[in-house]
């Protein structure tokens, strides 16, 4: 039975409308980033600290900034180094955005505190709690 559901939806999938869709996304990949990329910039030039990370799904964790500035991050392996960043958010330790940029296609930001530093990639913004 369940192999005969995958059948059906893989007949649904139109494969020129799937390649179509992923070249456009490629195209306006970095037009999409853009603002999210500008704010957390902004995050980086006022000094914003980090107050809370919670887990949001499997694989992803929720960052959110004492201005309510809230953004997902993948955290889909320990090699990620998220745990220590939230025991150093538990201990209240100032966190900041040290560096912003386009690696390889990603997001990515640098969190810095005491004498430790985390790169996340960044997978978008959500609404602050």
């Amino acid at each position: 039975m369940a192999q005969e559901r995958d059948e059906v939806l893989e007949a649904l999938v139109d494969p020129e409308f799937a390649a179509a869709f992923e070249r456009v996304a490629g195209e306006h990949h970095a037009a999409i980033l853009a603002p999210l990329e500008q704010r957390l910039l902004l995050l980086q030039a006022r000094g914003t600290p980090l107050r809370l990370v919670t887990r949001f799904s499997q694989g992803v964790a929720r960052l959110q900034f004492a201005d309510n500035t809230a953004v997902l991050i993948n955290c889909d392996s320990p090699r990620r180094g998220i745990g220590p960043l939230g025991v150093a958010v538990a201990r209240r330790r100032a966190i900041l955005v040290t560096a912003v940029g386009l690696v390889d296609g990603r997001l990515q930001m640098r969190l810095r505190w005491d004498t430790h530093h985390v790169d996340v990639d960044v997978l978008g913004g959500d609404q602050a709690t």
